[in-house]
């Protein structure tokens, strides 16, 4: 019976985290579309209160600028969050010595670092010549 009752509670406990990682995900869906809902909930007090136009009824805003001021807000702070690296990898090739420079772009900084790697020329060229060629037989 106890053995019954470990295996159960194992199982529960792996649905609870199955379900709290899923709500997790789903609220980090809806945030952006969060202040469409506010706007639609709160509709009378965003449009008398908020609306920065309120005393222009012919622009017929109704709070309209609030909730776009409202999804700009949300991006900004999204895009702060996100930090994008990127890499760029450039290739120098010179008679005896091929350079490999990874240049790594980041937000910070600038790095060069250059890691040569010797090998024969001729041993490369070789190589690509015998894959890429044109075919021998014409039908």
């Amino acid at each position: 019976m106890n053995k019954n009752i470990s295996i159960f509670a194992k199982f529960m406990r792996k649905q609870l985290l199955t379900y709290f990682f899923f709500t997790v995900y789903l609220l980090a869906m809806v945030k952006p579309i969060l202040p469409l809902l506010d706007y639609y909930l709160n509709y009378n007090y965003i449009a008398t209160k908020l609306c920065e136009n309120r005393d222009k009824p012919i622009l017929d805003c109704n709070g309209k600028c609030y909730v776009a001021k409202e999804i700009e807000k949300n991006k900004k702070e999204n895009h702060q969050d996100t930090v994008v690296l990127e890499f760029k990898m450039d290739f120098y090739i010179s008679n005896d010595l091929e350079f490999i420079t990874f240049i790594e772009n980041s937000f910070l900084e600038t790095q060069n670092n250059r890691i040569p790697v010797t090998r024969e020329l001729n041993w490369y060229n070789s190589f690509l010549f015998s894959v890429f060629h044109p075919p021998r037989n014409i039908v």
